[in-house]
């Protein structure tokens, strides 16, 4: 939750460093983190005991971008340094049903790929039997069927690499 900028609740000045604040999970309510502690734990927003957002922040299992396992559980990849951590389980739920309906873009975008790759190979085929091809057809024919079989296949897996996210 982006906190800086926001006015605290109880001593109503402008939170100016997001290390500064927290936030009560209950109620959304922005807070200088000194200013909750002398509060002793009592949220003045909702008039509740403080429900520290960390009892509700939820990790995935691997990094969104680099697909690394993320064992320990922390709230930036190790490796590239992609945020890991939401706010809740249903931050968490929005953010994975995104990575699956990524995963299959990238299906469909990978089926294009081969499927136009095929349609090179098959053309040149036929133009090669029929001895009717040109050497600028040829070229582009070679050309799009170097280019887009591989990319099509490297499409696929990376699909299959982001449907696994969780």
């Amino acid at each position: 939750m982006q906190l800086a900028g926001a006015l605290c609740k109880i001593c109503n000045s402008k939170i100016l460093m997001q290390m500064d604040a927290t936030w009560c999970a209950r109620c959304n309510s922005a807070f200088h983190r000194a200013c909750i502690e002398r509060d002793q734990g009592f949220c003045p927003a909702c008039r509740q005991a403080f429900d520290r957002p960390q009892n509700h922040f939820v990790y995935s299992k691997y990094c969104s971008e680099c697909m690394r396992l993320n064992d320990p559980p922390k709230a930036t990849c190790a490796a590239c340094g992609t945020s890991t951590c939401w706010d809740n389980r249903s931050q968490y739920e929005a953010f994975v049903e995104h990575m699956k309906d990524t995963s299959r873009v990238y299906l469909v975008r990978a089926v294009a790929e081969l499927g136009l790759g095929s349609l090179c190979l098959f053309l040149l085929v036929v133009l090669l039997i029929t001895n009717t091809v040109g050497i600028r057809t040829l070229f582009l024919l070679v050309l799009g069927l170097i280019i887009l079989i591989p990319r099509g296949i490297l499409t696929i897996r990376r699909s299959r690499i982001i449907g696994r996210f969780e």
